[in-house]
């Protein structure tokens, strides 16, 4: 039984995201904030926004630093999940990449 516990159930792997990616979202007034991990189909933050609520959508705008310049992506999310630890989002949208786990991820992790 402590097996069947164990079992993860995403569908795509979870990477930590480098030193330079950073995350904003108005809805939320998140500003400036560090993403714990990142997959294919989401992205999970440290700390709960005060305006958050599952089911809620927003447009997140991942920054990431390139020293004299900076790359913008915009993605439409879904609050996925809130717990003590965080929170969990997924992405919707014509952002989601195919099962091969190319997209998104690929440009964020180190």
């Amino acid at each position: 039984m402590s097996a069947r516990k164990n079992m993860e159930r995403r569908l795509s792997v979870r990477r930590p995201t480098s030193e330079n990616v950073y995350l904003y979202c108005k809805q939320l007034e998140l500003e400036r904030c560090k993403p714990s991990n990142i997959s294919s189909r989401g992205v999970f933050i440290d700390f709960v926004p005060k305006r958050a609520y599952v089911g809620r959508r927003i447009q997140l705008v991942f920054v990431i630093d390139r020293g004299r310049t900076a790359k913008m992506i915009r993605v439409f999310a879904v609050i996925a999940h809130i717990s003590q630890g965080g929170i969990g989002f997924g992405f919707i949208g014509k952002h989601i990449p195919t099962r091969r786990g190319d997209g998104l991820p690929k440009r964020l992790s180190p």
